[in-house]
């Protein structure tokens, strides 16, 4: 329980610090609280971080609606596309989506709402002794008005066409802005198909693969998960630039320091910085 609970702080205090930082005195941007008369442990002070741009809240959309469609509508008459995104400050999927929309925060408006926490309710039982049963999960009824599901992150556009999943969020917020400064997807075709192969690979062993550390109760089974990490992390090293131990020059297009030498991080990079 302690070495969950410690990889449990030391997880949300590394999301926290890749996090961009905004300020109150930035009128541009102002907090956006869940819809809900109790106080949201936690979240509701740390999401004091996650400033966000006033929008008009969206109305209700059916989930599932195709990228394609949303691309074409989301963009608003000064040529900025302005999202609603439901997020949560300690959730490092949401925070892939969080890097991208800051990769391209000079082509892109949106809100940040935090729609997930916990809150203090009354006691349902009076037997109930302990301090924290009465606290529970809360997602904002927005979010679950958007996507029944109840998951960040959640983007709705000015049409209020649905996004989900992170990784597609990465990718559908650097194709609404045209790749922005620096482009998140490479160029080439065979490039983006080969980041995507990547990205769900990346995702598969070595993010999910980290909970296996977090909650496993065996010390066996969290160096079993973690090895795993290991070999993950490995692998994605033997695509950045350099030499490897034979002396061999790895692959990579370019000489920049993330995957295959791209001089900025690209959609396997994203898909991997939160943990």
């Amino acid at each position: 329980l302690k070495l969950r609970n410690t990889l449990l702080g030391s997880s949300c205090v590394a999301a926290y610090e890749l996090l961009p930082k905004r300020t109150t005195k930035d009128k541009r941007y102002r907090i956006v609280q869940p819809h809900t008369p109790y106080p949201i442990m936690a979240s509701q002070t740390l999401s004091r971080i996650h400033l966000s741009k006033s929008l008009t809240p969206l109305a209700s959309r059916a989930l599932s609606t195709s990228i394609e469609n949303a691309i074409s509508t989301s963009k608003s008459s000064s040529g900025n596309p302005k999202l609603t995104y439901y997020s949560a400050w300690f959730c490092p999927f949401a925070h892939r989506t969080t890097l991208a929309l800051e990769r391209h925060k000079g082509h892109v408006t949106y809100e940040w709402v935090e729609a997930l926490g916990w809150e203090k309710r009354a006691k349902t039982k009076e037997e109930i002794a302990t301090k924290h049963e009465n606290w529970y999960h809360f997602k904002h009824p927005d979010l679950m008005k958007h996507n029944p599901l109840g998951m960040v992150p959640t983007i709705v556009d000015g049409s209020q066409n649905v996004i989900t999943e992170s990784i597609t969020a990465i990718e559908y917020v650097d194709e609404i802005v045209g790749g922005g400064d620096h482009a998140i997807m490479a160029n080439e075709a065979h490039e983006r198909a080969n980041e995507r192969v990547w990205a769900g690979v990346m995702a598969k062993t070595a993010c999910s693969k980290y909970y296996g550390v977090l909650v496993r109760q065996t010390e066996s089974e969290q160096l079993e998960a973690f090895g795993e990490i290991e070999a993950s992390l490995e692998k994605f090293a033997t695509m950045l630039p350099g030499e490897d131990d034979d002396g061999s020059k790895r692959k990579g297009s370019g000489a920049g320091p993330f995957f295959m030498g791209r001089d900025h991080p690209g959609l396997v990079d994203l898909t991997l910085f939160p943990w």
